[in-house]
């Protein structure tokens, strides 16, 4: 649902472990374009139920790392964002 915004070109979804929680949906999304967290979750709340909706957003505006055979490296993608996350 994300790569349906125009500013998007690339996201990976992923599980982030929370204790409390079991799980939270996170997301690295690669843009072209200026874009927020707010204006990301405003557009995929018209799109997705209320908890498939990213809790935790890492923005870039470069290419999502990919595998050698040109898959998003997802693993990758999110052990890095896991570790950024656990600090929130």
């Amino acid at each position: 649902a994300a790569i349906q915004h125009p500013a998007v070109r690339e996201a990976c979804v992923y599980a982030v472990p929370r204790e409390r929680l079991g799980e939270e949906v996170g997301a690295t999304v690669f843009h072209d374009q200026s874009v927020d967290e707010e204006t990301l979750r405003r557009f995929l709340k018209e799109r997705l139920a209320k908890f498939k909706i990213p809790m935790y957003f890492q923005l870039t505006d470069k290419s999502l790392p990919r595998t050698g055979s040109g898959k998003i490296y997802k693993l990758a993608i999110q052990d890095k964002a896991v570790k950024l996350f656990s600090h929130v």
